[in-house]
């Protein structure tokens, strides 16, 4: 046996309304639901104590739990198995409270009771549902209506639930035994007063065997109202069963079992179904909600008895005229008649036989109910007929059709029209009835009212002698005089479909006559008498303005006349004329079209002229303005048709606002049928009743003011109600019926919708709504039905949500439904609908009972939807952070949430008395709709967006309830047949309450595993159904996409936050990870949701990286294994996916975005899981993105394009950030040189980050391609043995390219240019130097002599150093990208120390690519010492040198680094001009040279100036004398603070700064420190560099040794006074003084030192590893500064001692103090020898002590030994 099935659920699945899941799983829970919807309410059991034993003794439960089933059992008189069942499938669907609630429940007698009630109420209508959910299988299978699952409900209908066509007999049984359990409950009843109804004979001869439906009195665990609730619930039941007889029997070809139409007949006996009965009580409301549940059961069994016995059917195929059957029903039928529900099957029986006894009587088959002499059975038959009619059976069968149970179910109303439809048909044509009988008008009414549905409609155009025959001659007759008749027919025939609508329009085309009455007097002057009653005009007969009867028309005279005419009694001109009129006939061919419109016209010019208006007029209007709105509501392709009526319409409208007191019920079908006209043609209609006094208006704001939202006012001016206001909030308001106030709304909705926020009309309606109707809607205005209402709501919530939504660019409007929707007034009205709509899913079940399906239930659920999009809608803009005063928006939305203290509503209104206390907690209530799933969908998003922008915890504002909503959402975030909008709504919530929501993040993870396992399951079902679809699927993988989607995006922002439980939860789950990158092994990748491989990798990328940051690199388990697998098989796919798009024909945003994620994921595996991308996947990776970037940079122009470039370019330099092997390949530079050649073709449309990146890229890889060992010494690869400058050759002119086109867009403007700025020239710049030193020197002079490089250099250069503002440098700009690569490239020593901040790093580049261009003597022309002075050289004076901070010393630096080689190269023509440089610049070259440690570049360069210049002094000191002396002294003295700095390296700063000179102390040692660290090293080679350019520099200024020794008289004066003190006293500080003797020795101690530590390190001593520094000083600056100083040292020694001012003492001394300090330096480098062998004798093999040239040191070794003589020796 199957267990119990929630029927709540089992209808949200299988409705077709909510979500549409596969067909597979309705299938399932239909298979699962089988027995319950085969056997309907008998698949309960009765309570039985016996059953109750076994079941307890088979079962596992604990002791309070057996305990609570029985009382349970007891309680719904049902077996121990379903009560429990039924207990769990309650706590699963219906339960609103929690687990914890849940066992503190069960622990308490009382609260166990209240609990038992709850269980009690969903016993009683949970099988409703079930029901309904077969009657919509029996409606959806014989396509009564359109359903997604039609299919496979008639399927499963004809296999499963009716395979033998016996269900209708099933369903009779069921109605049988609730029929039974309520007479046993009516008959107890009766006992209990005394007056028992059913005799003991009686009793005795029927017993009622016990059921499971029967009411079982007198158990304490009921509640106070379980009598009534069981009542109501078994007529509900009923009334359900026999909506399902009716949809079941409806269809053609159901056998009719005559049994069972004897059962259902034999019901109708006495009381009928379920009559009798009374509510427990005295209660007037309860005796009420019984008495209407008996109507609807009493008119529905009718209609079923009317539709068994099918009085228009073939009778003889009906077992039912059988004798014997015939016989058995007839006896039935005869007893029949007490009631009014008795008449219709009556009649139905009655006419059925009466047709059935004339054909007896003719032998044949009946053709005219008048054939031959009537039998006695005729006779019979045709008196109870005519009884049936006279008893007022039409006006019964015009009271079922207006049941509320049928009036509110669309099928219901179909079904039973139809039914209706066929007895009225039949019956006018089988029983001759008067015509102007009473009976006979109420069978044309009914008629009509039942034409209003299809297939009414459709019979009445498809049977020739049907309804038409019937109906259309006696309305065609009386037209026009009586308009009504035909006019409403047509009504309700274009209401029914489009067919019909067109054959009405055809109808009314041609009359062939119409009836109008005429004055005699007309009569006498227009017409003549051609005999009889026969008439013929002789002149034209004007009927109406505009419409004419012609000459020679004929008529006929109608007779007798009518007593009574509206045109009579209301046509005061022609009362006045003559007493005497006359109907005529008029036999000539009418258009009832011009007819409409000639009468609005009249009634238009009648309004106009003040005449009283013609009754007749007024009336034919109304009636024709109500056809053409159902016409355009059927079709609204006839608005062209119909346009001169409509326009004509809308003239009436602004005619009638000129009335004061207009007629209500022409100026609600005006409004409708604009309404009708607004669906379809908006701006007609509202351009034409645009500013009419009828309706509200607002002119538009002419103001320039910004009309945007504000918080405390909403700026509304010239707001004019109109007269629609007294004939809404008075007329209707009064009489409880709102048709004009709905009309309007309807052309408001319209209009919205349309964006015609413009209109005048328009913006005050919106805010006539809003302001007049609103704020009293609900807590003030009554309605005469609830239907009534719920109709008015939403039109009313239909407008504020267009305004809302679409009036974006009318901000005043907007502000004003904000501000009145946030007021108290009109917040306590959307408070109200939004609590209604809370309980939309009680009152569904609360007595009496409403159809699930029903049209009131469906009109709940929608105003609620729209309720809640209105909220959702104030949410967004009330957080809207733009507005200035976004704060006292929040406020207001606070203010509005918390709500007002508001009165208690009356117990007519939905709204319950009392409600929750905070607006979040009742929508987060919403979350336990199950019928319609767009009700939770927009209230969890709501939930999001308060979680995101609220600044209140969301779990306070829910109070008691956030447990259970939090299991609630846990379970329909795993329920398999749940709408996936609604788990993606959740998985979005809580990614919401990540970063803002901690309380409700933190109830979510209470355990994390919870959520976890589910997310997980997810994840698995997903991609398993991916692996195998299934049919009918429709949209569900798409939408399951989003779900996964979602998912990701949530475990994401988890891991961004770093929450420790959902992270250690998810790290140890490997399936989880095994699952989750399932997308990313894909073989069509294409095919798999862009959304979902995105945040797949964004998530894949942030655990690596928080691996690698916080974990050792440890994954997470499972992780690693399966993306080795994905890599090794899937790697170039996934670069295809990724990077390959850019070259089709279509592209998006999400590719962009996908490309983002990878680039991420990329980069974080290149630095920190190298093993991930080997050498093969590396070289594939930078094959597609140069490829990419190739194809993006060729399609410049496309954003999205743009965007990738960026990203690929990003790629490209962290693969030559860390991976310089691809470096060595011929492939990688011929790729590179098509980006490049890309490039320079697109350059201008290239955005500037861009090209940083991509330049950076080719510049690490020339470096690494630079420091790449020689051909010969490569190991392994192919590649490598390709020379370097082979390589980077191929990128050189495109690079140049490049290179000119930036300097040529360089500009001193504030606004840098889109493609190109100071960060792009100086790394494109710095790429080039790199280059050209790879390049032998024929390549670089090819380059000079065949391009401009050169003057876009200098031009560059001088448009920076003159500009004032501070661009960006390569590296800031690096930083503010975030790009590690691009400051890795870009902090070489190449770029960054020769550069700062601002211009100067940009100058101090250029500079060095200009100093090592102007080296080549193919640059003379462009590049020489005159052109520098007049442009660059000049252009410099704006640097600020003297700021250390600034960096402009570095780039000065560097333009006079250019000059020095351009004089170098030049000789004596470029002096001139290299003076001038120093002359200009000489301030800055002391400052320099006076504090060499804070500009060491500086100071070297002024220093190599200076030894440029020196061999030309003589020039120099006729040009400019001042220069020379003040360059030559600050060398000099530079010489000697540079020297001391150096030995006092130990005095330098950490941060590699030198401190001042007055900190020094005495007390330090000249042996190198170790341990040095990377800055203080790089500063000492600076520092090094300036020493051995001021040694150079002033040898250079002073003699030669050939000039002092080889001559005979050396001119001694021209030297003197000397650059160098003649002594050799060591200075004990690096003060800036003259140098002397001293300070070479020292220079010569400290390099000695320095060499020998490198010497010893090379030969394998132990070194301390701790003390060796980051960095060596270097080796060759520190041999050539030996060099040098030992070489001055001989020259001013030498000159000190042939100097005559030298005294002999001196003399001495100088020779001791020689020879003593060069002895030490000798003897570390030539060991001990004498100095006096001659360097003739010196072998060729010994060329070399360590790294100085022991030949030149045996060479001055012996010039020292020389000097150092006596006198006369020498």
């Amino acid at each position: 046996m199957t267990i119990v099935v929630c029927g709540k659920a089992l209808w949200s699945v299988v409705c077709g309304t909510n979500v549409l899941p596969s067909n597979d799983v309705v299938g399932e829970e239909l298979e699962a639901a089988a027995e319950h919807l085969r056997d309907g309410v008998h698949y309960y059991s009765a309570f039985s104590q016996p059953d109750h034993e076994q079941w307890i003794a088979s079962s596992k439960l604990k002791d309070n739990q057996k305990t609570f089933v029985l009382r349970l059992a007891k309680m719904l008189n049902l077996c121990s198995r379903q009560s429990w069942e039924l207990f769990q499938v309650f706590l699963q669907e219906e339960y609103r409270g929690s687990s914890s609630e849940l066992t503190s429940v069960l622990s308490s007698y009382r609260s166990e009771s209240r609990l038992l009630h709850q269980i009690y109420a969903f016993y009683l209508t949970d099988p409703m549902h079930l029901l309904s959910c077969r009657t919509l299988l029996l409606a959806a299978a014989a396509a009564k209506r359109e359903h997604p699952y039609q299919e496979l409900f008639a399927d499963f209908l004809k296999e499963v639930l009716d395979p033998e066509h016996s269900l209708g007999a099933s369903m009779a049984k069921e109605l049988q035994s609730v029929h039974d359990s309520v007479v046993k409950y009516r008959d107890c009843q009766d006992e209990a007063y005394g007056a028992s109804v059913i005799s003991s004979e009686d009793s005795a001869a029927k017993p009622l065997q016990p059921c499971a439906l029967d009411f079982v009195a007198g158990n304490p665990d009921l509640p106070d109202d379980g009598e009534l609730q069981w009542l109501a619930a078994r007529l509900a039941l009923a009334k359900h069963l026999l909506a399902s007889l009716l949809v079941y029997y409806a269809q053609p070809n159901r056998p009719r079992e005559p049994g069972t139409v004897l059962a259902l007949v034999s019901l109708a006996q006495g009381e009928g179904v379920c009559g009798g009965v009374s509510a427990p009580g005295c209660g007037t409301a309860a005796q009420a909600a019984i008495s209407s549940l008996l109507k609807d059961v009493d008119a529905l069994h009718s209609l079923l008895l009317t539709l068994l016995v099918d009085a228009d059917a073939d009778f003889r195929t009906q077992r039912m005229s059988e004798p014997d059957w015939r016989d058995k029903l007839d006896a039935v039928f005869m007893e029949l008649g007490s009631r009014p529900g008795h008449l219709p099957p009556l009649l139905a029986w009655c006419v059925l036989q009466g047709r059935l006894a004339v054909s007896d009587s003719n032998g044949s088959s009946v053709t005219s109910s008048g054939g031959g002499a009537p039998a006695r059975g005729v006779q019979r038959y045709s008196r109870m007929a005519v009884r049936a009619v006279d008893g007022g059976v039409m006006a019964c069968l015009h009271n079922f059709l207006n049941n509320q149970a049928i009036v509110s179910d669309k099928l219901l109303r179909e079904v039973c029209g139809s039914v209706v439809y066929s007895l009225v048909c039949v019956v006018a044509a089988q029983l001759s009835l008067d015509q102007h009988a009473a009976c006979s008008v109420q069978l044309r009414a009914l008629a009509i009212s039942c034409l209003a549905g299809p297939l009414p409609a459709h019979l009445f155009w498809a049977e020739e002698e049907g309804a038409a025959a019937l109906l259309l001659p006696d309305v065609l007759a009386v037209f026009p005089d009586q308009p009504r008749p035909l006019l409403s027919l047509c009504s309700a025939l274009a209401a029914a479909s489009a067919h019909s609508c067109s054959k009405v329009v055809e109808l009314l085309a041609e009359l062939p006559s119409i009836t109008w009455r005429v004055s005699s007097d007309v009569l006498a002057s227009s017409c003549r008498e051609v005999g009889g009653a026969q008439l013929v005009t002789h002149s034209e007969l004007e009927l109406l303005p505009g419409l004419s009867l012609p000459p020679h028309t004929s008529g006929t005279l109608v007779l007798p006349l009518p007593s009574a005419s509206l045109y009579h009694q209301h046509n005061p001109q022609q009362q006045q004329q003559s007493d005497d009129t006359f109907l005529v006939q008029w036999h000539a061919p009418s258009n009832v079209w011009q007819l409409i419109l000639a009468a609005i016209h009249a009634l238009d010019s009648q309004i106009r002229s003040g005449t009283t208006v013609w009754e007749w007029l007024v009336q034919f209007v109304e009636e024709s303005l109500e056809l053409v709105c159902n016409m355009l509501k059927s079709d609204g392709g006839l608005i062209a048709s119909l346009e001169h009526i409509i326009q004509q319409v809308f003239a009436v409208i602004k005619s009638v606002s000129s009335v004061a007191e207009p007629r209500e019920r022409l100026v609600r079908w005006l409004l409708a049928t604009a309404a009708a006209v607004s669906e379809h043609r908006p701006e007609l209609a509202w351009r034409s009743v645009d500013r009419c006094g009828l309706l509200p208006c607002l002119p538009l704001a002419t103001s320039s003011r910004d009309h945007k939202l504000v918080a405390a006012e909403s700026g509304v001016e010239y707001y004019r109600c109109g007269a629609l206001r007294k004939m809404v909030c008075g007329q209707e308001a009064a009489a409880g019926v709102y048709p004009t106030l709905r009309s309007f709304c309807s052309m408001l909705s319209a209009a919205l919708r349309a964006r015609l926020p413009t209109s005048g009309s328009v913006r005050g309606g919106v805010v006539f709504v809003v302001r007049e109707v609103v704020p009293f809607l609900v807590l003030q205005w009554g309605y005469r039905t609830a239907a009534e209402k719920v109709q008015v709501l939403e039109a009313v919530m239909q407008v504020l949500h267009n305004a809302l939504e679409y009036c974006n660019e009318d901000h005043q409007i907007a502000a004003e439904v904000c501000s009145e929707l946030s007021s108290q007034s009109g917040g306590a009205t959307l408070r109200a609908v939004l609590e209604a709509g809370v309980c939309l899913e009680a009152s569904l079940d609360a007595p009496p009972a409403q159809w699930p399906h029903g049209c009131h239930a469906a009109s709940l659920a929608c105003t609620a939807h729209l309720a809640l999009s209105i909220l959702h809608r104030l949410v967004l803009m009330h957080c809207d952070d733009t507005h200035a005063s976004s704060a006292q928006h929040k406020h207001r939305l606070r203010n509005l949430l918390a709500g007002h203290q508001r009165r208690p509503l009356s117990h007519a209104s939905l709204l319950p008395p009392q409600g929750p206390s905070h607006l979040t907690l009742t929508v987060a209530q919403f979350v336990h709709h199950r019928l319609n799933s767009s009700l939770p969908y927009l209230a969890l998003r709501i939930l999001t967006k308060l979680a995101l922008e609220l600044e209140v915890p969301l779990v306070a504002c829910l109070g008691s309830q956030a447990e259970v909503i939090k299991e609630l959402l846990l379970y329909r975030l795993r329920a398999a047949a749940e709408d996936t909008r609604v788990k993606v709504s959740i998985t979005r919530l809580l990614t919401a309450a990540v970063a803002n929501q901690p309380g409700l993040l933190r109830a979510f993870l209470t355990p994390p595993e919870t959520l976890m396992d589910v997310l997980t399951d997810l994840l698995t079902a997903h991609y398993s159904y991916a692996a195998h679809p299934s049919a009918g699927a429709g949209t569900r993988e798409t939408t399951s996409d989003q779900l996964i989607s979602s998912i990701v995006e949530l475990v994401a922002a988890l891991w961004a936050a770093n929450h420790a439980a959902a992270v250690t939860a998810l790290r140890d789950c490997p399936s989880f990870w095994t699952v989750l990158v399932t997308p990313l092994a894909s073989t069509s990748l294409e095919k798999e949701n862009g959304s979902v491989v995105e945040q797949t990798v964004r998530l894949v990328a942030l655990e690596h990286f928080l691996a690698a940051r916080d974990n050792k690199k440890q994954l997470a388990a499972g992780l690693s294994e399966a993306l080795a697998e994905i890599y090794s098989s899937n790697w170039t796919r996934l670069n295809e996916h990724m990077l390959g798009w850019v070259s089709g024909s279509k592209s998006s945003s999400e590719d962009v975005t996908r490309l983002r994620c990878w680039r991420d994921l990329l980069g974080v595996l290149v630095a920190s899981f190298p093993a991930s991308v080997t050498d093969q996947r590396a070289r594939s990776l930078c094959e597609a993105a140069m490829r990419s970037l190739t194809c993006c940079l060729a399609n410049p122009e496309d954003p999205l394009l743009r965007g990738a470039a960026h990203l690929t370019a990003d790629i490209l330099l962290m693969l030559a950030s860390h991976r310089a092997s691809l470096c060595s390949g011929e492939w990688y530079w011929e790729m590179c040189g098509w980006v490049l050649e890309a490039l320079r073709a697109s350059l201008l449309q290239t955005p500037a980050p861009t090209q940083v990146r991509l330049l950076s890229a080719l510049l690490l890889a020339l470096r690494h391609l630079k420091m790449r060992p020689p051909p010969g010494r490569a190991e392994g690869g192919h590649d490598c043995c390709v020379a370097a400058n082979d390589l980077s050759g191929g990128v050189l002119d495109a690079l140049r390219s490049v290179v000119e086109q930036h300097c040529s867009l360089a500009s001193a403007g504030q606004a840098e240019h889109f493609c190109s700025n100071a960060a792009v020239l100086q790394v494109a710049c710095s790429a080039m130097h790199t280059c050209l030193l790879l390049q032998p020197p024929a390549a670089v002079d090819r380059l000079l002599s065949t391009s401009h490089i050169v003057s876009a250099l200098l031009h560059a250069a001088a448009i920076h150093m003159r500009s004032s503002v501070t661009s960006l440098s390569a590296l800031s700009a690096a930083q503010h990208a975030s790009s590690t690569a691009v400051t890795q490239a870009v902090s070489e020593p190449d770029v960054s120390s020769s550069g700062g901040d601002g211009c100067s790093a940009l100058v101090s580049i250029i500079g060095r690519l200009l100093a090592m261009l102007a080296a080549r003597e193919t640059s003379a022309p462009l590049l020489n010492t005159e052109q520098l002075s007049t442009s660059v050289a000049l252009a410099a004076t704006a640097l600020r040198s003297d700021d250390v901070s600034s960096g402009d010393h570095r780039a000065l630096s560097e333009v006079l680094q250019c000059a020095v080689q351009s004089v170098q190269r030049e000789g004596v023509p470029g002096v001139e001009g290299c003076i001038a440089i120093t002359a200009v610049h000489l301030g800055a070259l002391v400052q320099a040279l006076a504090a060499p440690q804070l500009r060491p570049e500086l100071a070297a360069t002024a220093a190599a100036l200076t030894a440029a210049l020196a061999p030309h002094r003589r020039l120099w000191v006729a040009f400019h004398p001042h220069s020379y002396w003040t360059m030559v002294e600050a060398t000099a003295a530079s010489l000697h603070l540079t020297t001391h700095l150096v030995r006092l390296k130990a005095l330098l700063g950490q941060d590699g700064k030198a401190v001042s000179t007055t900190t020094i102390t005495s007390n330090m040692d000249t042996k190198p420190s170790d341990g040095l660290t990377t800055q203080q090293t790089l500063l000492l080679n600076k520092l090094l560099r300036v020493v051995l350019w001021c040694v150079r520099a002033v040898r250079l200024l002073g003699p030669t040794l050939e000039d002092l020794l080889c001559s005979a008289e050396p001119d001694v004066g021209q030297w003197l006074p000397p650059l160098l003190q003649p002594s050799f006293r060591r200075a004990t500080a690096p003060d800036l003084t003259q140098p002397n003797l001293a300070t070479l020795t020292v220079l010569l101690d400290l390099c000695t030192a320095h060499l020998k530590e490198k010497s010893s390190k090379k030969e394998g001593k132990v070194i301390k590893p701790e003390t060796l520094s980051s960095e060596q000083l270097s080796t060759e600056v520190l041999s050539a500064c030996a060099e040098e100083a030992l070489l001055l040292l001989l020259t001013q020694s030498a000159l000190a001692l042939v100097s005559p001012e030298t005294s002999n003492r001196e003399a001495r001394d100088i020779r001791t103090w020689l020879q003593d300090d060069t002895n030490s330096f000798f003897s570390q480098w030539l060991g001990k020898r004498s100095s006096t062998t001659s360097p003739a004798q010196f072998q060729t093999s010994d060329q070399r002590a360590g790294v100085l040239d022991r030949r030149f040191l045996r060479v001055a070794q012996h010039l020292v030994g020389t000097l150092c003589c006596s006198p006369s020796t020498s």
